[in-house]
């Protein structure tokens, strides 16, 4: 908005975030295995992102008490070297959608690590607000709309860095933060607020008619 207003200062704009219906979140049951699990979704392509989540996880004090699940999809062949390369990871791809829901609203934590680059820093995936809308923990770094968005310790763990050593940080910090649900509660909140479905309906009205 503020890079509009310094080309065409009369310019009216209107800040609106993805979103998704919280209701589709609200009728599925968690996933439920017999152990503690934090959780990525993505493609196998964003390699840097797998490796860095792969690598923090081992490297945290978390390991022992929570596994790391990866929603993973793209190349079969791919897939298959992570996980001969990291037999303890708990790798699953091709999940219904109400099932890859499931799974979210059964993590414990939910990672989403950005990256300090122009592609990253210039979007703002919808799987944010799945996450949100899930009531798990979020985890991720404060590039992009996140520095916005998310405080550390408040409504998410945020790593100052995309680095082994700042992320699996943030993983202790969730780690020994007896009352981590109550952040993903606030991420819920704050989601309820950005990203739910019915989020811009009346600012939407307004804006269309102040034209």
């Amino acid at each position: 908005q503020e890079s509009c207003k310094k080309i065409n200062k009369n310019i009216s704009t209107i800040l609106m975030y993805p979103i998704c219906d919280y209701s589709e979140f609200a009728k599925e049951a968690k996933y439920t295995p017999d152990y503690k699990y934090v959780m990525f979704c993505g493609s196998i392509e964003y390699s840097e992102v797998v490796d860095l989540i792969v690598n923090s996880h081992e490297a945290s004090e978390i390991k022992e008490e929570y596994k790391l699940l990866l929603v993973l999809r793209g190349s079969r062949n791919l897939i298959s070297k992570l996980q001969e390369s990291h037999p303890d990871v708990i790798i699953k791809s091709d999940l219904p959608y109400n099932e890859l829901i499931q799974h979210y609203k059964g993590a414990s934590a939910l990672l989403i690590p950005l990256r300090n680059t122009i592609r990253d820093i210039a979007r703002f995936p919808n799987k944010v607000c799945e996450y949100c809308a899930s009531e798990s923990v979020v985890i991720t770094t404060c590039y992009g709309e996140m520095e916005y968005l998310f405080k550390d310790g408040q409504n998410a763990f945020v790593a100052n860095d995309f680095t082994v050593d700042e992320f699996s940080g943030a993983l202790n910090r969730f780690g020994k933060n007896n009352d981590y649900r109550q952040v993903g509660q606030e991420s819920y909140q704050l989601g309820l607020k950005k990203f739910n479905i019915d989020s811009y309906v009346d600012e939407t009205k307004q804006f269309i008619e102040s034209l």
